[in-house]
């Protein structure tokens, strides 16, 4: 929002429905994902444009629920570990099995989000592409495990930038046999 984009607007629903702007720290909140649920910390005021007056608060701080962030940190480990080539023990923990469409489904989304050659991509932002209810701790593991299966298969460079955070490059499109994979003969 605003002519240099650093200030935000969102939407919430709880009881009643709002409006919430972030002045001048715009890129702080463009994570938060629809869906997502959040504690803010703000001033409430009426917002008067045109005639129409509108509850919104003014944002000053935010946070995730304590069982969103305990998600996130249990997804970062198991990310880890699939980084430090832990790979077996991520598959047997999670009994992890998947099929051709799943990673047809996850090749179909990465490519929709991926508007330019290359993506940084970090456990939050995966999940959210992954999933809706941004709940699902075994389906966002089997994702993130056939991102692995298209980097065997050359499809996609992963380039670790941190601790679960990434830099995904999008290959020459071209037709490979999943069965080549030898992680995907071992989730599949």
């Amino acid at each position: 929002m605003g002519k240099e984009k650093k200030h935000s607007k969102c939407s919430f629903t709880r009881r009643k429905h709002g409006r919430c702007c972030c002045f001048n720290n715009a890129q702080y909140y463009e994570d938060v994902y629809n869906k997502t649920e959040i504690e803010l910390i703000g001033t409430f005021n009426i917002n008067e444009w045109k005639g129409y007056k509108k509850p919104q608060i003014f944002l000053k701080g935010m946070r995730y629920l304590p069982e969103f962030e305990s998600y996130l940190k249990e997804a970062t480990q198991k990310f880890e570990a699939i980084d430090n080539g832990d790979i077996d023990d991520v598959v047997m923990a999670y009994d992890i099995q998947c099929s051709r469409k799943d990673c047809i489904e996850v090749y179909r989304k990465l490519r929709t989000l991926m508007t330019k050659s290359e993506w940084a991509m970090d456990v939050f932002k995966f999940n959210a592409m992954i999933q809706d209810n941004h709940k699902d701790l075994k389906a966002l593991i089997k994702s993130r495990l056939i991102l692995e299966v298209f980097r065997e298969l050359g499809l996609i460079d992963i380039i670790k930038q941190d601790i679960a955070c990434y830099q995904i490059q999008m290959n020459k499109t071209q037709t490979v046999e999943l069965e080549k994979s030898t992680l995907y003969n071992k989730i599949c």
